[in-house]
């Protein structure tokens, strides 16, 4: 209902790895954590509850070098499972606001090239064309930035959005001192290093967190 609250909460920290021996190899004291084992046929056959201990043990994986063959999550991420929480509750598909999101720029470098067209697809199928004949971009930026207040999508969907798109619409409004801020309740956007696991790979990229707001990446 759109009303923000607050809750003082507690939960599980925990890491999925293939067996305990991971932690024995980064010399993470037995201490800090209880190891649950798995059942079924998974890669991650652990559950490894650190506790008050996450972020101590997590450091230590990362200096040994062995934080690529656990599985670990956000603090919202683990708040999320740990309270069989989701973040559209009983919403239906057909009730969340999508946005597909595209830019037109004049080249790649956000610091040298401008935004002369942002186009957004609506889940209901209105299309939403900001341009300017003059290629004011500072216009266009700034209408881009009372439209995402005002429209209030719940999903933010484009091609290479977390690479480009966000990016550069970011990089942009900070050059005319326009405030976007792209998530709900005026707050702005996160981004920091992670890293996605398939199979046996892991992809590191820069993940880009907007508050409120679910991104997709196609």
């Amino acid at each position: 209902n759109g009303v923000f609250t607050r809750v003082a909460s507690t939960w599980s920290s925990i890491i999925l790895a293939p067996d305990p021996s991971v932690l024995d190899q980064a010399q993470v004291p037995r201490k800090l954590y209880d190891a649950t084992r798995l059942s079924g046929p998974g890669h991650y056959r652990s559950l490894i509850d650190a506790g008050a201990h996450y972020w101590e043990v997590t450091q230590a994986l990362r200096k040994a070098g062995c934080l690529k063959d656990v599985l670990t999550f956000t603090p919202e991420e683990q708040y999320l499972l740990g309270r069989g929480r989701n973040l559209f509750r009983e919403t239906a598909w057909d009730d969340l606001k999508v946005a597909h999101l595209d830019l037109e720029t004049f080249g790649l470098d956000p610091a040298t090239n401008a935004i002369f067209l942002i186009g957004i697809l609506m889940g209901d199928g209105r299309k939403i064309i900001f341009e300017h004949r003059k290629n004011d971009e500072r216009a266009i930026l700034r209408h881009f930035a009372e439209w995402i207040v005002e429209e209030d999508p719940d999903v933010l969907v484009g091609y290479n959005l977390v690479k480009f798109d966000l990016p550069f619409l970011v990089a942009r409004a900070q050059l005319y001192r326009i405030p976007l801020k792209l998530g709900r309740l005026g707050l702005g956007h996160r981004t920091f290093e992670t890293r996605l696991k398939v199979g046996e790979r892991v992809i590191p990229f820069t993940a880009f967190q907007v508050p409120g707001r679910s991104v997709v990446d196609a």
